[in-house]
């Protein structure tokens, strides 16, 4: 859709252009002003196709894209740049939790503990475990150190 946008403002700004580059043998017209006035309008809007774009995607960088296409945009890569960055759909962010060195970093995924917490249940695991008599205090001991240490 965003090439039809392109399309549409490039031949609405060449045709007002063409018109408005010809006046009749008496000066320019009422419409030849206005297709001169169009013309601008419609090159303005085409400058400011790579903002409209970000915003209306809700992109995560779109000041930074604005301003290069406010700043960089008259060169025409920088606009082509703006478009392009625009366009490109922004990669998901990982979720992370603050790490106090014991504790893994990204999350978990759904379902799943991490850190100390699933350390503390597999603890409580194995004291059940140890109240069923399943371990005895030997083996309890060995498998929670085990536990601890990583």
């Amino acid at each position: 859709m965003v090439f039809v946008r392109i399309i549409v403002l490039v031949v609405l700004a060449a045709f007002s252009f063409q018109i408005a580059a010809h006046p009749g043998a008496e000066g320019p017209n009422g419409m030849e002003k206005f297709a001169a006035v169009m013309a601008y309008v419609f090159a303005v809007l085409l400058y400011l196709l790579p903002i409209y774009e970000a915003v209306s995607r809700d992109h995560a960088k779109a000041v930074s894209i604005g301003l290069v296409d406010l700043l960089l945009g008259w060169t025409i890569v920088g606009w082509i740049v703006a478009l392009v960055w625009a366009l490109r759909a922004p990669k998901p962010e990982v979720p992370f939790e603050v790490s106090y060195g014991w504790e893994t970093t990204a999350k978990p995924a759904p379902g799943q503990r991490s850190g100390r917490r699933a350390i503390d249940d597999e603890a409580a695991v194995l004291a059940k475990l140890r109240a069923d008599g399943v371990l005895n205090d030997d083996e309890f001991a060995r498998a929670k150190e085990r536990l601890y240490k990583g």
